[in-house]
């Protein structure tokens, strides 16, 4: 492993804060995806705007000395991108991973509407 990159790994197993998570991101990622030729592609689809997890996906996949590079799905088309020929899960080069990411809402909206008024109708 490249020093730069092994000092990324150290530095991601000491993160202590989300913050730090934040920073030692916004410098390790580009520098990974430069370096390591065979990078994990992950893709984050999700029903609510993904780019917020990158950080912290990205720095504890680097923390079990996996480097990856993160790709988002575009917001709230999961569906979309799961059925289309055309989708970004299907560039070049794919991803390896697909990350999908409901909100509660999204999975469970009437339930959890009905959960305060009819808590025997929400189950």
């Amino acid at each position: 492993m490249e020093p730069h990159l092994a000092s990324a790994v150290e530095e991601a197993r000491a993160i202590a804060t989300p913050l730090a998570a934040r920073l030692l991101w916004s410098g390790a990622a580009e520098k990974i995806s430069l370096a390591q030729e065979k990078s994990l592609r992950v893709a984050l689809c999700g029903t609510f705007t993904t780019q917020a997890l990158e950080p912290y996906v990205g720095t504890e996949l680097l923390r079990q000395e996996i480097f990856s590079v993160v790709q988002h799905s575009p917001y709230n088309q999961i569906h979309a991108e799961l059925l289309s020929n055309a989708s970004t899960l299907r560039r070049d080069p794919a991803p390896e991973v697909v990350v999908i990411l409901w909100r509660m809402e999204d999975l469970l909206g009437q339930a959890m509407g009905l959960l305060g008024k009819d808590a025997q109708a929400a189950r």
